[in-house]
């Protein structure tokens, strides 16, 4: 039992890696909605627009959960919200704040 222990913990720490990995890759591309637009690189990095403001920095995916990492006059910032892919919608919702819809672009 003790040998099989150190075998398990690998094995879930490798799905999860796994899951994390395949989830940061469906989300990489260009993603418009009403009012903003995301896009997500493979490089973990992003730029977001909204109206005439622009974010840039890197972002990081946990299960189904994603973290915006920003700066505001040299202040660090996040933004995080739970996400669900359905088709080619990105649906973003952050605590308080609703649903943001996203459409992934060509």
């Amino acid at each position: 039992m003790t040998r099989l222990f150190p075998l398990l913990l690998m094995l879930s720490l490798t799905l999860f890696s796994y899951q994390s990995l395949a989830a940061n890759k469906s989300l990489v591309g260009h993603w418009k909605g009403e009012k903003i637009s995301l896009n997500l690189y493979g490089n973990k990095t992003y730029s977001y627009k909204m109206k005439f403001l622009t974010f840039k920095g890197k972002y990081t995916v946990e299960k189904n959960v994603i973290t915006l990492n920003y700066r505001i006059a040299g202040i660090k910032k996040k933004r995080t919200a739970v996400f669900k892919l359905k088709g080619n919608k990105l649906i973003l919702t952050q605590k308080g704040k609703g649903n943001v819809v996203l459409t992934r672009q060509k």
